[in-house]
């Protein structure tokens, strides 16, 4: 998840895109306090002019691939040759 903090104090910010081209990007607009969540394999971004600030956790599936540091859905992809 991401958490907007001041966002009054730049433009810009979070995009998301359906491919890896540039002009597919679209903003996400969020307000203070506004958080949003996302999968890994997202195609995402930052632009921002101004001062950006935001806190950013990033989460695991279950507590197994916590305690072993494991990421199994990264192996899953690509075993299926998936483009992430």
């Amino acid at each position: 998840p991401v958490l907007a903090i001041r966002p009054e104090c730049y433009q810009g910010g979070l995009y998301v895109q359906a491919s890896h081209r540039a002009a597919e990007r679209m903003y996400v607009g969020l307000e203070n306090g506004d958080v949003v969540a996302h999968s890994y394999d997202l195609l995402h971004g930052v632009f921002a002019r101004g001062e950006r600030f935001s806190v950013i956790l990033w989460c695991k599936d279950s507590l197994h691939s916590c305690q072993t540091n494991s990421s199994p859905w990264y192996r899953h992809d690509a075993e299926a040759k998936h483009p992430h």
